[in-house]
């Protein structure tokens, strides 16, 4: 049975996909904070996969993972 992705893990991930370092004084106005951008929401499926695929031990490749997840 594939391992469920809970509502916790998706809310971890997507405050790590979303992060922006502000400390060179850009704001980022292009990314709002409760959005993501294109490439933000490729990353959050890709992590996605390897919490459900590769932690569970059904495959050892991102790229499969990925994969299986579509």
């Amino acid at each position: 049975m594939d391992k469920v992705i809970t509502l916790s893990v998706v809310d971890r991930l997507f405050v790590a996909v979303n992060f922006e370092d502000n400390s060179n004084g850009y704001e980022g106005e292009d990314n709002p904070d409760k959005l993501l951008c294109r490439y933000e929401f490729l990353e959050i499926l890709i992590r996605l996969a390897g919490e459900k695929y590769i932690k569970t031990g059904k495959t050892t490749s991102q790229v499969d993972a990925f994969n299986t997840l579509l």
